[in-house]
């Protein structure tokens, strides 16, 4: 997603959806130049289970964005909002 935004092959999202069966953390690892920028943005994260879900966490946490949500493995999390 970093590469695609600075190639300006997409928009500058605000709302982010994660439903990637296992992989959550790599996609996170391609979002953080744009979740970094981001003044306001939106991530919902379908997790895979519940031990990829604490690093998840950390890993959105260190990235400022604050969990608004959850439901069972699944969260949301926003910053600047």
């Amino acid at each position: 997603m970093d590469q695609l935004f600075e190639l300006n092959y997409i928009k500058f999202p605000n709302l982010i959806k994660i439903d990637v069966d296992g992989n959550e953390e790599q996609v996170i690892e391609g979002l953080k130049k744009i979740i970094k920028k981001a003044k306001k943005i939106t991530i919902l994260v379908e997790n895979a289970s519940n031990t990829s879900t604490k690093k998840i966490d950390v890993k959105l946490k260190i990235l400022k964005l604050k969990k608004i949500a959850q439901y069972q493995v699944n969260s949301i999390w926003t910053k600047g909002y």
